[in-house]
This record gives structure tokens, sequence and C-alpha cells, in this order.
């Protein structure tokens, strides 16, 4: 059975000259690292990092803020 995390996380490119890989949460960098291939940013995400586990609890929490004050604003 796939591990359903795998979703959350986005593999991008650097930019379209580059041959650089990054791995995001949304429109946030989720590790500081930068790989060389998609295939490699694809293992650092089955290896279960405690860096990618906090990124994505981060960006749980920030959501939630984001929609309590977009509620708030609401009223």
């Amino acid at each position: 059975m796939e591990d359903p995390r795998k979703d959350l996380f986005t593999i991008r490119a650097t930019s379209s000259e580059s041959d650089e890989y990054i791995i995001t949460i949304g429109n946030k960098r989720a590790s500081e690292h930068t790989f060389k291939t998609q295939k490699e940013a694809e293992k650092y995400i089955d290896s279960h990092p405690y860096e990618l586990t906090m990124n994505l609890c981060f960006a749980c929490i920030e959501a939630v803020e984001n929609m309590k004050k977009d509620k708030n604003n609401k009223k």
C-alpha cells in the first residue's frame, strides 16, 4: 500500500535550466536539501525524515491559523 503522505509533498525543479530538485509542501520548502535527481528526492521522502514530518506539522498549524483568521475577518 502506498504511503498517503507522499501526495502531500511535491518535487520541483529549482529552475528550468537547472538539474536540481527541491521538496515542497504547497508553496513552502519542506527540506533544506537540494537533490540532483527527482528519484533522489523521492527516496528522501520515502525515508520519512523528521524534517519533512515536522515541516508538514508546521504547515498544518499555519493552515489552521489562517482559517481561524479568515473566519474572524468575515464576522
